[in-house]
């Protein structure tokens, strides 16, 4: 039942839901049980939000006003830390996925042979700091009292030293005093800087399991960053984007620092954007007192930038390794064998102080001479391809020859390194991503396949209808209009996925259905007034009862665009389906049961489908003929395989390529590089 209240009232409450922050609206509907499809998504205004939310309230089905009053009371007075638990199922999830993709990050690294325990530097002056004194005691608290809190298990070093002995107390320096959980981590190409930010997210979620702290460490890719995006909206869209974590959500945990976020390659920017982006940084951490966050940069890129990371505390370098590591590590490998090689050869020396680089001399020094990047690349790619245990993903004897499989990668990395990405999803290629004769018939392709699909249902409707020709020529015109929109559409952008909800629309259709039965009954009888209003009824709550969420998390690859085909094909169905009962419902009773029923079940069904394509194409059935096209053209021009994830996998197990989730990378970054423009290996025809 609803209650009346007078109108300064309901403006009071509408002002307090609209300055509800995220987490305590949300904190609300779980008190109120307020459904699911009642409030728009949280990509919405909150002014709409707290619209929906009221009027809710208010209806039959709602809590009525009382209860409003008593939830916002109870979430307004209840304490801050109390709002930071209201996501406790989202922050588990997203917990439960960084811990498998570290997990999947760390077993494909290439530094995962042998452990080696790298030396580093402290390098204060890099962020605008001085140099402390060896002799200099830290106090034991914190500066930061949240950090104190978060790092409590740990104590503090006796002695701020210039040298560390050992990455492994990463995690300690961060919570130095003079360090404040804001550190930039500086090395030389293939130092080890990535891997060991990815093992400092390690530690700090194994930390979270045994309930030492409570920060989520989330690694952010700086090459996706875009010119003039303030930091925080960056972060909180990167969020949303891989971890289809709510924007509101994200927000909150900024707003509450519960999120250490792990920026990785500000080298990749360049060295204008690089600028840009180290600043946009620095007045992220001032402005928003922000206190906690670790860059990775190569050290020649940063000093390069002359912009240094002013409002970060501490600075670490990555020292080479020393000619005793390396020896330990060939013995722990039991290739010592190779150390006589690389003493006796000073451009293989020059190449083993970098752990990627000797880990690649392990596994491809086969007596060749090796003397730059370059050799040792080929060296290694050459090996990887040679490796008989890496067909799996291929029948025996149809995997690509190796020519083939180096022009597939080289063509992936090369679009990659011109994207300015470092994370390869098979549903973002882009018809840009064609040669300019391709991209032409690209468009060519996708204008005559709608053109030919809507002009093949409109001549059947005009079968029925008494005009094949007409209709098929109205349809074919219709269709290359639409098709030529999305043939000059040159971006492909999966939609939405597609839930049924059981409330939402229900009111709206019973409502409809009471209407329409009511008038037919005036028109016909009272029967077929009944049954028209249940048809009806049924119809509104077929089409009204679909809802948008969040595109799904990436778990495999290809999943948005197989979410899109799903999206198209559903709509499509409810809308022919429901068209076609109700046309033939309406012609039955107007000419009779065996003409009418007939001729307009028929109609309608064809008509419905007309509509239900229609629908289908601004849901995702363009997305998903746009793609394919797409994947189509690549594999007639020869750029890339049709069965891309088949390669992408064939690839990963010849670690060229590391798979997390939906999503490929390069094992790294430089190997990347080499592939995109370096000289590869010349290998003999199959």
């Amino acid at each position: 039942m609803s209650e009346l209240i007078s109108v300064s009232k309901r403006r009071t409450l509408v002002r307090t839901l609209n300055k509800l922050p995220p987490p305590k609206f949300e904190q609300l509907r779980d008190i109120l049980n307020v459904p699911h499809s009642v409030i728009p998504e949280d990509t919405a205004s909150q002014g709409s939000r707290g619209v929906a939310l009221l009027e809710w309230a208010e209806s039959s089905l709602g809590c009525g006003l009382s209860k409003l009053e008593q939830g916002l009371e109870e979430v307004m007075t209840a304490p801050t830390d109390a709002v930071t638990k209201t996501f406790p199922a989202i922050r588990t999830k997203l917990l439960r996925r960084l811990q498998g993709d570290i997990n999947t990050r760390l077993e494909n690294s290439l530094h995962q042979l042998i452990k080696i325990d790298l030396q580093m530097e402290e390098q204060r002056q890099s962020v605008g700091q001085n140099l402390i004194s060896k002799n200099t005691q830290p106090a034991t608290a914190l500066a930061h009292p949240s950090l104190n809190h978060v790092f409590q298990s740990l104590g503090a070093p006796e002695t701020l030293k210039t040298e560390l002995a050992s990455t492994q107390n990463l995690v300690t320096v961060l919570q130095r005093q003079d360090v404040q959980g804001k550190l930039l981590i500086l090395g030389e190409p293939g130092a080890g800087k990535t891997t060991e930010l990815v093992k400092l997210a390690d530690a700090l979620l194994t930390q979270i399991k045994q309930k030492k702290q409570k920060l989520i460490p989330i690694i952010f890719e700086l090459s996706d960053w875009k010119k003039d995006i303030p930091i925080a909206q960056w972060l909180i869209e990167q969020i949303q984007a891989i971890y289809q974590i709510p924007k509101g959500t994200s927000q909150q945990w900024l707003n509450d620092e519960q999120i250490i976020p792990l920026l990785d390659g500000l080298d990749e920017l360049g060295l204008d954007k690089q600028q840009k982006c180290v600043i946009a940084i620095n007045r992220f951490l001032r402005d928003q007192a922000y206190p906690y966050m670790v860059v990775c940069c190569r050290r020649e890129e940063y000093e390069q930038g002359q912009v240094n990371l002013t409002q970060l505390n501490g600075a670490l370098y990555i020292q080479p390794l020393t000619p005793q590591q390396i020896q330990n590590y060939l013995k722990d490998l039991n290739r010592f064998n190779l150390w006589e090689n690389i003493e006796a050869s000073p451009e293989l020396l020059a190449l083993s102080h970098q752990p990627l680089f000797l880990t690649m001399l392990v596994v491809a020094y086969q007596g060749r001479p090796i003397r730059s990047e370059t050799d040792l690349f080929n060296a290694y790619i050459e090996k990887q391809l040679s490796d008989p245990t890496a067909q799996g993903a291929y029948p025996p004897q149809q995997a690509p020859s190796q020519r083939t499989t180096l022009h597939y990668l080289r063509w992936l990395a090369g679009h990659l390194e011109t994207s300015g990405k470092t994370e390869y999803l098979i549903e973002e290629m882009q018809p840009s991503w064609l040669s300019p004769s391709f991209q032409w018939l690209y468009g060519a392709i996708v204008t005559l396949l709608f053109g030919l699909l809507f002009g093949i249902l409109f001549g059947l409707s005009g079968r029925v209808l008494g005009g094949v020709i007409g209709g098929f020529i109205l349809g074919l015109l219709g269709g290359l209009i639409g098709g030529l929109i999305g043939g000059l559409d040159k971006t492909i952008a999966p939609r939405n996925r597609l839930t049924w909800s059981m409330e939402k629309g229900l009111s709206l259709a019973l409502r409809s259905g009471l209407i329409a039965g009511l008038v037919a009954g005036l028109i016909f009888q009272l029967s077929a007034g009944l049954v028209i209003g249940l048809f009806f009824a049924l119809i509104v709550k077929l089409l009204f009862g679909l809802e948008k969420v969040s595109l799904a998390e990436q778990t495999v690859p290809n999943q948005n665009i197989r979410q899109s085909l799903q999206n198209s094909l559903t709509l499509t169905l409810l809308v022919g389906l429901s068209f076609g009962l109700l046309v033939g419902l309406s012609f039955g009773l107007t000419f009779g049961p065996m003409k009418g029923l007939i001729g307009g079940l028929v109609g309608g069904l064809i008509s419905g489908l007309i509509g239900g394509l229609s629908f289908g194409l601004s849901v995702g059935l363009e997305t998903v003929a746009q793609h394919y096209t797409l994947r189509f053209l690549l594999t007639q021009e020869g750029s890339f395989p049709w069965d891309c994830v088949r390669f992408l996998d064939h690839a990963a197990e010849h670690r060229f390529i590391q798979r997390v989730g939906g999503r490929y990378r390069f094992v790294h970054d430089l190997l990347r590089k080499h592939f995109a423009t370096g000289e590869l290996p010349s290998l003999p025809s199959p």
